[in-house]
């Protein structure tokens, strides 16, 4: 049986939690399970039991080091700093992004970042070979050209029906989130790694109707900070 006392600190000695092993392949059953076990959680508390008695020694983050991810690798400071942080080197980020990076992980005292390239072969990938492209909080993070040039890839490697799902910082819709990402842009200008060298973007506009049908699009606001999804299929090649 699992006793978490929610109001104490996260050290509390009496909190227990069962010995659960991960399967190769998790189920809907699985989810669920898991779900009514940790689902009344904080953010802090599951990935307190996650990193210390779910997967210990099996668990990492991977991270844009955009300024919004700074949230999330705080509480890894602060509950398990010595989880691998893994970064995408893609070659395409702003001196600003990695500069943000660097400082970041040293004020924190995060003690096993790591940044990672793409393989030759993966990036060598015949046309078709794949059935999702899944970008999240990338692209706000590359210049216009890149934004486009990586779009026109991912129509390369998808297969016919395949998905491009994309999310990303954008614009407000409604006064504070207007007001968010107004101060975000003003701050972007003067000084980019302030921001992490992100800043909003509209998916839609880098959107080509001649490569892409939009099946779905919305902006969701989260504590006054819009983000776009965008989910599309490709057309098929001429």
């Amino acid at each position: 049986m699992t006793r978490i006392a929610l109001n104490s600190p996260i050290s509390n000695s009496e909190i227990r939690v069962p010995d659960v092993q991960a399967p190769r392949a998790y189920t809907a059953k699985d989810a669920a399970v898991l779900n009514w076990r940790f689902g009344n959680l904080t953010a802090e508390r599951l990935l307190w039991v996650a990193a210390r008695h779910l997967f210990p020694g099996r668990l990492a983050v991977v991270t844009s080091f955009g300024a919004d991810s700074a949230v999330v690798l705080d509480m890894v400071s602060r509950i398990a700093r010595h989880l691998p942080v893994i970064f995408l080197e893609t070659g395409k980020h702003f001196p600003e992004t990695l500069e943000y990076r660097d400082k970041l992980a040293t004020e924190l005292g995060l003690t096993d970042v790591r940044s990672v390239t793409p393989l030759a072969e993966d990036i060598a990938r015949e046309d078709g070979a794949f059935d999702r492209f899944v970008s999240t909080y990338v692209l706000d993070l590359l210049s216009d050209e890149d934004i486009d040039a990586l779009l026109r890839e991912a129509h390369r490697v998808l297969a016919p029906g395949g998905r491009l799902c994309l999310a990303s910082l954008t614009f407000g819709v409604g006064p504070v989130s207007r007001l968010v990402t107004g101060t975000w842009q003003r701050l972007h200008r003067w000084r980019g790694s302030l921001t992490g060298g992100c800043r909003p973007i509209r998916l839609t506009d880098h959107i080509d109707p001649a490569l892409w049908e939009v099946r779905h699009q919305n902006v969701v606001v989260q504590v006054g900070v819009p983000s776009q999804v965008v989910v599309a299929t490709p057309q098929p090649s001429r």
